[in-house]
């Protein structure tokens, strides 16, 4: 009996002198006629599929079904049968012949999709715990199919707290260019309710109109980017602020046409004109009117924002 340092066939260490050896042993059982439908071996050392197929059919047929490991090891039972001269079949043509169809038909379906390599460090498992709760955290903690969103009721800092944008990704360097290297990202949006807004503003209903609104409208757009296009939380919040600049600067050039000596020499007086202007952009912006009886300047002094004290 021949001799081979270390194990051939699947999963095997498959040494080029090895496998060559196998291979020279398989051709002598298949000119034989021993082994039906297996095609000779082209006596390389490279141990591929039809060396394999050929191990599993020798296995199939003299070693009995249950053998079919397609794996030749040193000292081992197929190592042994290959270098005999005769072996009596251990399991019938019909057997043998649904073998070599099992094998063709693994051959030509799909493989299978790769196992996912998802791992949640214990510092993200700690801030997504902290910043964005257990639901989000149990989200996070599944490995995506390619990239998913999720929308979901936030289960902290629901005091302030409207929605919670989550996003995750296999590939974020070709699904976040902001940010390449973050395969799970959150996006906590403000509430978008009237009272809350009230409160925010200190009681100044103008004010929490305008927010109320502008907060309903960037949940809207965040959704229609993160929810609607996949697109992560930071890439989508580079598209906003980049439409917002322009939308400001368009604005601001309208703005300094009208005012302009030219954009005026129709204009019965520069304040009307001015006034009418703000009232306008408040009308379509709030949906309510400057207070008439008081000054621009009056007007805009008496405006507080949420974050002034």
């Amino acid at each position: 009996m021949s001799s081979i340092n270390e194990s051939v066939g699947q999963n095997g260490k498959n040494a080029k002198e090895d496998v060559r050896t196998i291979q020279v042993r398989l051709n002598y059982w298949i000119k034989q006629g021993k082994l039906p439908d297996i095609t000779e071996l082209v006596v390389d050392g490279l141990c591929g599929s039809k060396t394999k197929k050929a191990i599993g059919a020798f296995q199939t047929l003299y070693l009995g079904s249950g053998s079919a490991d397609r794996r030749v090891d040193p000292n081992g039972k197929t190592l042994e049968a290959l270098f005999q001269s005769t072996l009596w079949k251990q399991v019938s043509d019909a057997l043998y012949q649904a073998w070599l169809k099992a094998q063709a038909a693994a051959a030509q379906a799909p493989p299978p999709p790769p196992d996912i390599d998802w791992v949640i460090s214990a510092k993200e498992v700690g801030d997504i715990r902290k910043n964005f709760g257990e639901n989000a955290l149990a989200w996070a903690r599944l490995p995506p199919k390619g990239t998913e969103v999720m929308e979901f009721y936030p289960q902290k800092n629901t005091d302030r707290i409207g929605t919670l944008f989550g996003w995750k990704s296999q590939t974020p360097n070709t699904a976040c260019v902001a940010n390449p290297k973050q395969h799970v990202q959150f996006l906590e949006m403000l509430r978008d309710d009237m009272p809350f807004w009230v409160q925010r503003s200190g009681g100044h209903n103008r004010a929490a109109i305008i927010f109320q609104y502008n907060a309903a409208c960037v949940i809207k757009d965040y959704r229609g980017f993160i929810m609607g296009q996949k697109m992560c939380p930071k890439s989508a919040y580079y598209r906003l602020v980049g439409i917002n600049k322009d939308v400001i600067f368009n604005m601001f050039v309208g703005m300094f046409q009208l005012l302009s000596p030219m954009g005026l020499a129709n204009a019965a007086s520069s304040s009307g004109n001015i006034a009418e202007i703000l009232n306008k952009m408040s009308e379509g912006i709030t949906g309510i009117k400057w207070d008439d009886n008081k000054s621009m300047v009056d007007n805009l002094r008496n405006f507080k924002w949420p974050w002034m004290k």
